[in-house]
């Protein structure tokens, strides 16, 4: 069986896009997810949402707590997580497969890159994405340096699949 990833999803007054956030992680082909839906005391429709989602998907889970920040919201997933890796997804986002790339490069992190769409569906912006949407493999100082250098603005918890073990002791 392939391990299971824990998508943890931060909820804070996004009640228009959440919908579509929440089906293209359900949609995904690789199936052992499990999805942490954390309502960080949304004064919205946010909470009746996730509820709703969590009564139609046993992968989905829901934590309703007090409004404590994302920091708090993401701590609070990875409190719950039982997936051997971890991803971060903002709950205005759509996601894309890392899964693949972190298992052939045995690497403890994938890292995507970026499109920016607007309402309409057009993409308006892009961060690092090659035109061959190819592969690279970087050590963390290649990383460092590229950020140092002003090549990436990639300083992001989300848009990467993570090894959970980072997780044991590193809180947000």
């Amino acid at each position: 069986m392939k391990p299971l990833i824990s998508v943890i999803v931060p909820i804070y007054k996004v009640e228009k896009y959440l919908a579509i956030c929440v089906d293209s992680l359900l949609r995904q082909s690789y199936g052992n997810l499990e999805v942490i839906l954390v309502d960080d005391g949304s004064p919205d429709e946010c909470p009746a949402i996730c509820d709703q989602y969590q009564n139609k998907d046993n992968r989905i889970k829901v934590i309703h707590k007090k409004n404590g920040g994302l920091s708090d919201a993401r701590n609070a997933g990875l409190d719950i997580a039982q997936g051997e890796y971890v991803a971060f997804v903002d709950s205005d986002d759509f996601i894309y497969k890392l899964y693949n790339a972190l298992q052939h490069n045995r690497t403890s992190i994938a890292v995507c890159g970026i499109q920016i769409i607007d309402e309409s569906n057009k993409v308006t912006d892009q961060i690092c994405v090659t035109q061959d949407k190819k592969q690279e493999l970087y050590t963390g100082k290649e990383i460092i340096k590229k950020e140092l250098q002003g090549e990436w603005v990639l300083v992001t918890a989300w848009g990467a699949l993570y090894d959970a073990k980072i997780f044991k002791e590193l809180r947000f």
